[in-house]
């Protein structure tokens, strides 16, 4: 399993980065062209990603970072100069300091503005909730995490319809995966979501985490709002196995209320 890395700045003193971001047409053939006038300025491309529109042929556009030692206009010129690119910005590292400050705002591809977060300071928010205010704290960070799973079922209802998700409840689930919450191991859905079984691994809010109690209370309250939200009824969410105590896996069983 590869992880999922994003490029937030580079920092080398010894070296020169640039930021290249264009936006392109027929992205099938023209992104191979600006890969080979990348290569022909000698330029090595260290990381990036790609966007294309749902129509492949209308375009989309590209970030990369690169390693080079030659201006950042030469290469504006030079990609500006292939047919069918669009919208052109360089910039160039400062000391071997590059930040990405070319394409604002972050955006999922369901069309949901995002912010990134790094684990450890999420993790630090709401321990601070449990330490300054105990039992209570608990509860807020239960409550932030049912809003937080109230607001995402409404967002993948919209998206895809509560049919699907009914019916393909535990795929759906594995976007926890994709948004960096926790690996879903398994997921046992009974068919009137009378039960719901789920397992992750690597949680964000109990790794690293040593606790005499389960520990999950934001993704608990993530779960309760999902199949809630899905069920169309109460739920109630228990987490019989919790990596912060020992264990190999947080575990959640779902039943009606």
């Amino acid at each position: 399993m590869n992880e999922k890395r994003l490029t937030i700045f580079l920092h080398d003193p010894s070296k020169t980065y640039l930021e290249i971001a264009f936006r392109m047409e027929d992205v099938g053939t023209t992104l191979p062209k600006v890969l080979s006038i990348l290569d022909s300025l000698g330029a090595k491309v260290v990381a990036g990603y790609l966007y294309t529109d749902k129509d492949y042929n209308r375009g989309g556009y590209w970030c990369c970072f690169v390693e080079s030692e030659k201006d950042a206009k030469g290469f504006e010129s030079e990609i500006k100069s292939i047919p069918r690119v669009i919208d052109v910005a360089v910039s160039k590292s400062v000391d071997g300091f590059l930040v990405d400050d070319l394409c604002f705002p972050v955006m999922w591809n369901t069309n949901e503005r995002a912010i990134i977060v790094g684990q450890e300071r999420l993790t630090r928010m709401t321990d601070r909730l449990r330490e300054t205010f105990g039992v209570a704290g608990n509860m807020m960070v239960y409550q932030e995490g049912l809003a937080f799973g109230e607001n995402l079922a409404q967002d993948l209802t919209g998206l895809l319809g509560e049919k699907f998700i009914v019916e393909h409840f535990p795929n759906v689930m594995h976007i926890l995966t994709a948004k960096g919450i926790a690996y879903v191991s398994e997921v046992k859905q009974d068919p009137d979501f009378l039960r719901v079984e789920i397992r992750l691994k690597d949680s964000c809010e109990c790794a690293g985490h040593k606790s005499n109690t389960h520990y999950s209370e934001f993704i608990r309250g993530m779960i309760s709002g999902l199949v809630s939200s899905f069920s169309g009824r109460g739920v109630k969410c228990e987490e019989v196995r919790c990596i912060a105590t020992g264990d190999e896996s947080c575990d959640f069983v779902v039943t009606p209320r």
